[in-house]
């Protein structure tokens, strides 16, 4: 989104001078947002609907599959998620274009244009509070995890600036080679906290998930009774019992 709000500021003040008000700049580009959302969500579900199909041919082929067509409330689900996301990330991004001001045609700099990176952080944390309960069922269960996150990124983002500015106080006493890429972490420092906070995040969410398997598998197994089977037969009908049961204490 912002690199598409980039490659439309020229667009957008040439529409402006020719009369386009901001309201109009911002209603098209909710359009635009919107005709996109529709787009995906077109696209999302018929490639749902082809997947369950081939799935339940491959693995039911000789069974009742008594499921009938997709619930429309499934569908519009996707619509809804496809909808919220790109307001939620694209919308902040592309709404700076209606505060472009039309002499930027002619100075071909962003001075005059602010970022608003509040808004834009504000929209995609709104966006997930909105989606997140959906898919959870735990409204609570949530906000604990988006506070965990926001935390998380806080400690990252700290340790990361911190690491940032020591590698920057460390070039002037290293070789040449290791010199020029020291001022390149220092002199873009915030895109350097930000890519390392996005890494640990990332780290942290994939270790989040081998913790929470392990302590599910080890609740499981405290719970089970000591004489619980440790081998199991499926799909084995009502008039097969008898015969299964000799057959087994047999052998």
């Amino acid at each position: 989104a912002a690199g598409y709000a980039d490659m439309h500021e020229s667009t957008v003040a040439i529409l402006k001078t020719l009369g386009l008000t901001r309201r109009a700049v911002v209603l098209l580009l909710c359009c635009e947002t919107l005709y996109l959302a529709l787009a995906a969500t077109l696209l999302g579900d018929g490639i749902a609907l082809l997947l369950e199909r081939v799935l339940v041919q491959r693995l039911v082929p000789v069974a009742e599959f008594a499921g009938g067509a997709p619930s429309p409330f499934a569908l519009a689900h996707g619509a809804w998620v496809a909808i919220v996301a790109l307001c939620g990330f694209a919308i902040p991004a592309l709404a700076r274009l209606s505060r472009l001001p039309v002499t930027a045609i002619l100075a071909r700099d962003r001075a005059g244009l602010p970022e608003a990176r509040a808004w834009r952080v504000l929209g995609m944390l709104l966006a997930f509070a909105a989606i997140a309960p959906w898919h959870s069922g735990n409204p609570r269960l949530v906000l604990y995890a988006l506070a965990g996150m926001l935390a998380s990124a806080l400690v990252l983002a700290a340790a990361g600036w911190t690491l940032v500015r020591v590698l920057g106080g460390l070039r002037r006493q290293t070789r040449m080679s290791w010199r020029f890429g020291l001022a390149s972490v220092a002199r873009r420092a915030r895109l350097s906290v930000l890519q390392t906070t996005a890494i640990g995040l990332g780290l942290a969410v994939i270790l989040l998930l081998g913790l929470v398997r392990n302590d599910l598998f080890r609740q499981w197994t405290a719970h089970l009774p000591p004489d619980a089977p440790n081998q199991f037969l499926i799909n084995i009908q009502s008039d097969e019992v008898d015969a299964l049961r000799d057959f087994l204490h047999a052998h």
